[in-house]
């Protein structure tokens, strides 16, 4: 999913890390490991007309997801 949303000109906004990365990580990885964005995208990649979907989660969503 990751490659598909970089494909489709997504760009990642490294300003919502909070923690800081090991040398081995990228930036995308940290942010696409987020169950709501993943659903978003999967959403839009697998319809030809995206669905509406409602994403309930108990915590807050991070800024990231949610732009």
């Amino acid at each position: 999913l990751k490659a598909k949303v970089i494909e489709n000109g997504f760009i990642f906004d490294s300003s919502w890390i909070t923690r800081s990365l090991n040398e081995n990580k990228a930036i995308e990885s940290v942010l696409c490991g987020h169950s709501e964005l993943l659903v978003i995208a999967l959403n839009l990649i697998q319809e030809p007309v995206p669905k509406f979907i409602q994403i309930v989660k108990n915590l807050r969503v991070c800024g990231h997801c949610r732009k």
